[in-house]
């Protein structure tokens, strides 16, 4: 169970870091609170096993639209991005911490 937590706690904080990016660089605009419900909602989904990650990136494409009343094309990309730079931030924390022990 702790390593669920870890797991949910990193993967939040890179992937809050991470759509924030991604919105300054695209036509979505969100609030940072919408910011907080999308990757809760989104980094939530992805512990379910085996169908977490497809599940995922499916309700964060769908809740980016739904707050920000942009195209899914946009969405799409700010999921991509985001979803891209979160598991590499994620593997390059991995790598680091049991590369330290």
């Amino acid at each position: 169970m702790g390593y669920l937590i870890i797991v949910f706690s990193v993967q939040s904080m890179f992937s809050m870091i991470f759509t924030w990016l991604a919105i300054k660089v695209s036509y979505v605009r969100l609030d940072l609170r919408e910011i907080l419900i999308i990757v809760v909602i989104s980094t939530l989904s992805a512990l379910v096993p085996y169908i977490g990650l497809p599940l995922s990136f499916v309700l964060f494409i769908f809740l980016v639209m739904r707050f920000s009343g942009c195209s899914g094309f946009d969405a799409a990309g700010v999921a991509i991005i985001t979803k891209l730079f979160v598991f590499a931030g994620f593997m390059l924390t991995m790598r680091a911490v049991t590369d330290s022990w």
